[in-house]
Parts: C-alpha cells; structure tokens; sequence
C-alpha cells in the first residue's frame, strides 16, 4: 500500500514508475513514450520536484558532438 504524500501528483507516479520499470531517462523519453501528450518541460519540472525530495538523481551524460544530455534515475 502507497502512503499518502500531499504534493506528490499523478504524474510524479507515472514518472516513477517509468524509472523503475526502464532504467535512467531523458524527460523527453519520459514524456514520449510513457505519456504522448505530457510536454517534456512539464516531465522536467516535476522530476526536480523529485529530485529534490531525494526520490530521483539528475545525471549528466555528454552526447556526440559535446552536446550534454539530462538524465533522471531513481535515488539507491
């Protein structure tokens, strides 16, 4: 059984449950696959939430051609 956390949306969940099922993700990888319509600014608005409440890690990783990419995961 879930508790009830009073700031915690029905998208945090979703975001959540995505991480876990599929490893580290782009917001937009978040935001396309798992729920089409959500935009990919609303996914990285809400995984900062969070991240600052210590449930998911922000990760940089470098692209090719230098181009640096976010990545969430869920904290250990």
């Amino acid at each position: 059984m879930r508790s009830f956390v009073p700031w915690i949306r029905q998208l945090d969940e979703r975001i959540l449950e995505r991480l876990a099922e599929d490893g580290d993700s782009t917001a937009w990888e978040i935001a396309f696959e798992a729920f089409g319509r959500v935009s990919q600014d609303r996914v990285t608005e809400r995984c900062k939430v969070l991240a600052d409440a210590e449930l998911v890690e922000r990760h940089e990783r470098e692209r090719v051609g230098g181009r640096i990419e976010i990545e969430w995961s869920i904290t250990t």
